[in-house]
């Protein structure tokens, strides 16, 4: 419904504003970049950027926004 969704981007929103300056920016570089060019606007190594996703997604999964969990195609099975 209109309103879980507006609950929901209001719940995003306070858990990205709890994230590090550092962690905000990146984020709001990879809603329009690849993950090199945001490395390299953050004058970092795309490895950097992949810890500090690492991060986010922490943040996200404590907030109760865990990724679904994937099968394997033998389970699928």
């Amino acid at each position: 419904t209109p309103h879980e969704d507006l609950m929901v981007s209001l719940d995003l929103r306070s858990v990205f504003e709890r994230l590090p300056e550092r962690q905000q920016t990146l984020v709001k570089l990879l809603q329009s970049n690849t993950v090199s060019e945001a490395a390299r606007e953050m004058g970092v190594s795309r490895a950097v950027v992949y810890t500090l996703l690492t991060d986010v997604r922490e943040a996200l999964t404590e907030a109760g926004y865990a990724p679904p969990s994937r099968q394997s195609n033998r389970e699928k099975l």
